[in-house]
């Protein structure tokens, strides 16, 4: 018997208004950082407080989802650059996305510098399956002559965090346009990436 539409209703607001709050919370999080309040973001989604909780528990079930989401976001932007045929500018697309990554989103990498991706069972293997996946398009790009051969998936994304940090930096002293600030220092990074003769 099919259930009456008004019945199925509740249900479809609700995953309406929990994807609202997952629109919401990572848009301040990305902005604001992880200090951003769950009444700040049940006002700029147009939810009572209630709803947030009823959909998120806790403010750290709020992140996890945030995180998680990002995760599985990262786990395909890897599988993408691992299908294309041209594995330079494959690797060179991965590289900036992670140093967007780390530049532009203020909440991700808050939640990563806390250890996030450690203390939670199942963003740690999201985490381990980034970083398989990392090394085999590392093996690939070292393979084809375009990557150093003395580096590895944790030095990679070390140095993206660094590009990221150093852009920060520029725009806070003043000496560098928000919009496009990591452009050079990821271009210096990427020319010292690939093989020296």
């Amino acid at each position: 018997m099919t259930e009456p539409a008004a019945a199925r209703r509740p249900r479809a607001d609700a995953a309406r208004n929990r994807e609202r709050i997952l629109e919401v919370a990572n848009e301040a999080f990305r902005e604001g950082g992880l200090e951003v309040s769950v009444a700040e973001i049940a006002r700029r989604a147009g939810v009572g407080s209630g709803t947030l909780f009823r959909n998120f528990p806790t403010k750290t079930d709020l992140i996890h989802a945030i995180v998680e989401m990002h995760m599985n976001q990262w786990l395909d932007v890897i599988e993408k650059s691992l299908a294309a045929e041209e594995v330079g500018p494959a690797f060179e697309a991965f590289f900036e996305r992670a140093v967007l990554f780390n530049y532009l989103d203020r909440g991700m990498l808050e939640a990563v510098k806390g250890g996030m991706l450690n203390d939670d069972a199942d963003l740690n293997a999201c985490k381990c399956e980034a970083l398989a996946s990392t090394a085999k398009l590392i093996e690939r790009a070292q393979a084809a002559g375009v990557l150093r051969q003395d580096l590895n998936a944790d030095d990679i994304y070390a140095l993206a965090a660094g590009v990221a940090e150093s852009a920060h930096a520029a725009v806070r002293e003043g000496l560098a346009d928000p919009k496009d600030a990591h452009m050079r220092y990821m271009g210096v990074m990427l020319a010292g990436l690939r093989p020296v003769g």
